[in-house]
């Protein structure tokens, strides 16, 4: 795990063992429920650490992580881990213009879970309605994935950066799809990142 994250997961001090008390005593109520766990940004790193965690107590329950905005949470461990638990299953969505999901730099760092790369709107949902439908894209287990990092904002641009990592910004995006009816993914990228 990027030690800045487990240092600020952990700070919380028993905040694991609240959250993991609630789920169970929902669960002994709602013996066949599933867990959907959710984030932004940092919170995103935070959800999928506990999503990780909580498949790693209690196989028996099925967890879900959908994530927006997501830095790279740990290593290559940490990937193989969450890769591997048969009940855990993580969704990042991703701003294609977000350069905050590939942080922390370097090849040390890795994605966990399969990603969904939105290009999102600048504009308002009423100009948004008056566009040509775009593209969403879809990788398993990042296979595939471009990997464009976005070049990091000069001082003049930093409205814009902050812009494409707002979370309004993630909920324009996935609008185009639930109110304008735009098409939603239907497979996994292949090779020329096209659906297969």
């Amino acid at each position: 795990i990027y030690p800045p994250f487990r240092d600020i997961y952990y700070s919380f001090g028993n905040m694991e063992e609240k959250i993991f008390a609630i789920l169970e005593n929902l669960r002994s109520q709602h013996p066949l429920f599933n867990i959907v766990m959710t984030g932004h940004s940092l919170g995103a790193a935070m959800a999928t650490m506990c999503a990780a965690r909580y498949a790693i107590h209690f196989p028996m329950i099925n967890v879900s992580c959908h994530v927006f905005g997501s830095p790279r949470v740990g290593g290559v461990s940490f990937h193989k881990l969450c890769s591997i638990l048969p009940n855990l299953k993580i969704i990042r969505l991703e701003n294609i213009s977000d350069p905050w999901v590939f942080f922390p730099e370097g090849a040390k760092w890795s994605h966990v879970g399969h990603s969904v790369v939105l290009r999102t709107p600048s504009s308002s949902f009423v100009e948004i309605s008056k566009r040509k439908p775009f593209q969403a894209r879809a990788y398993k287990f990042d296979m595939y994935h471009p990997g464009k990092r976005p070049s990091w904002p000069s001082i003049g641009q930093k409205k814009k950066f902050k812009s494409a990592h707002d979370i309004i910004t993630y909920v324009r995006a996935i609008e185009q799809f639930t109110h304008l009816g735009y098409p939603w993914i239907k497979g996994f990228c292949g090779k020329k990142g096209k659906e297969q």
